[in-house]
């Protein structure tokens, strides 16, 4: 599990366990695809319906794509990596 994808699972585990949420919206830009796949590896659930637009002064619009995960929520398991003999 990389840096970003462990940080989020944290991250989601104590909005749900400690926070007691039970919906967590998380956001990216159209053209972060990283960051999707993050989301996706999560089992985050894509949401464009809650997609939107923001303009910021001399940036012009920034584009959201919406995903969403719920109390239900369970983390991914957590690859094992082999190490080869030496």
């Amino acid at each position: 599990m990389g840096y970003a994808t462990e940080a989020a699972s944290a991250a989601l585990r104590d909005a749900f366990d400690r926070v007691a949420r039970e919906v967590v919206l998380g956001y990216t830009s159209q053209d972060n695809l990283r960051s999707q796949a993050v989301m996706a590896k999560l089992g985050l659930e894509r949401r464009p319906a809650l997609d939107f637009t923001q303009n910021y002064d001399g940036f012009g619009p920034w584009n959201a794509l919406v995903w969403t995960g719920s109390s239900g929520w369970t983390e991914p398991p957590n690859p094992t990596t082999e190490v080869a003999d030496v």
